[in-house]
């Protein structure tokens, strides 16, 4: 028969995982319902969420010139704010007049970077006893 140490523990246990299981429903309802309100605040900013994604509301409605106008106003944008054709030329010492110094600096211009790769004739001895030992595989390293 049981003793009433044993009656006592049973009711606790019992009394433990009945507490453990209405919290753990307390906590579930709690999120839904904070979910559900954010639900309902995006819904009066004009997005709807449901299981199928998201939806927005908007106040107008575009047409298709209203989307060409846009996308041709950007291009102009990015037309004006691009530079075409050679840099001014580089004015010689003696012949600046007045109004040069009032210009912007002239862009810089490049040579053509194909030589430093393939010119590899003005490498002297040393550089290239330099980049072959760079590159090649040391005795202790092999695997």
């Amino acid at each position: 028969m049981a003793s009433w140490f044993d009656i006592i523990a049973l009711c606790f246990t019992v009394v433990v995982f009945i507490g453990a299981i209405l919290g753990f429903r307390f906590i579930a309802t709690q999120i839904s319902s904070v979910v559900n309100a954010t639900k309902e605040s995006l819904k009066s900013q004009g997005l709807t969420i449901d299981d199928k994604g998201i939806s927005v509301r908007t106040t107008s409605r575009y047409s298709r010139e209203d989307y060409v106008d846009a996308t041709q106003r950007g291009f102009i944008r990015a037309m004006g704010a691009s530079v075409f054709g050679p840099a001014e030329p580089i004015p010689v010492s003696g012949s600046e007049s007045s109004t040069a110094a009032s210009k912007p600096p002239p862009l810089s211009r490049h040579g053509s970077s194909t030589s430093s790769l393939t010119n590899d004739s003005a490498d002297t001895p040393e550089e290239k006893e330099k980049k072959r030992r760079h590159f090649s595989l040391r005795r202790g390293a092999r695997s």
